[in-house]
């Protein structure tokens, strides 16, 4: 599968393909409750809106009656207007990001697994979604593509939308992959774990964190770095868990690395 530089290219793409029996399965009401209760057990804890969505038509085949209160409108016009509808009511810098990098993720990460593994993936993001009188709600959306072509490229993809706006107040946008199953605690939760800043000062890294950040390339353990900054070492873990998501590192090496490129060390 070949990449592409956004949702738009990607969708453009595969105008020449058909989700095939995908409309005949889900017109079958009992399939589709067979389909909700799969993923329900992981999903249905957050009592989400609920919806699928065929791209070689752009069209949503079926949402549930909950969908309403996301998209401040009547369930028909998200059904009529498809992804353009939805993408109407995206905060747009949201759904560049979404578009540009998210799904760009997604199609390269797929395109690295067997299609027959491709159901077995959640892959996660937030943004925000904007009612009629111009206020945005942040939700999550957990969705697994349940359709692709032989070659590995996706057609079909049931998804999950929960109101996270009473957790999470701030702009930054997380996107996450990882097994739909778990076989064990211990194992590495998120395949693919990124976040981005819409707003670009809040990827910009505070005074306190620069403190921190220096003090980690010297090697110091979180309790040392607490106690020359004489603040806590629950304080000192925050610091690094915003350090790593703000300058895109997933280990020392690369901290060093981002210290040493921006002038920090």
């Amino acid at each position: 599968m070949k990449s592409t530089a956004n949702f738009s290219a990607f969708l453009q793409s595969i105008q020449q393909h058909e989700a095939g029996e995908l409309a005949e399965y889900i017109r079958n009401s009992q399939e589709t409750t067979q389909l909700v209760n799969k993923y329900s057990r992981y999903f249905g804890r957050l009592m989400p809106a609920f919806y699928i969505l065929d791209y070689t038509q752009k069209k949503y085949v079926y949402v549930n009656s909950k969908i309403s209160t996301f998209i401040d409108h009547p369930i028909s016009r998200i059904m009529d207007g498809g992804l353009d509808f939805a993408w109407s009511i995206f905060n747009q810098v949201d759904l560049k990001i979404y578009s540009e990098h998210i799904i760009t993720s997604n199609l390269k990460f797929l395109a690295g697994i067997p299609v027959q593994h491709h159901q077995n993936y959640v892959f996660s993001c937030n943004y925000r979604l904007k009612n009629k009188k111009g206020q945005f709600k942040q939700v999550l959306q957990q969705s697994v593509f349940i359709k692709s072509t032989q070659t590995g490229v996706p057609l079909a993809t049931i998804g999950f939308i929960s109101d996270i706006s009473t957790y999470k107040s701030d702009t930054r946008i997380f996107h996450t992959v990882e097994p739909l199953y778990h076989e064990s605690a211990k194992e590495d939760r998120y395949l693919i774990n990124n976040f981005y800043f819409p707003n670009e000062e809040d990827s910009l890294l505070s005074k306190r964190e620069v403190e921190v950040l220096k003090w980690i390339c010297e090697g110091l353990k979180s309790i040392e770095i607490a106690h020359k900054l004489k603040i806590s070492i629950f304080t000192v873990n925050n610091h690094r868990i915003h350090i790593l998501q703000k300058t895109g590192s997933q280990n020392l090496v690369q901290l060093i690395r981002y210290a040493i490129k921006n002038n920090y060390l």
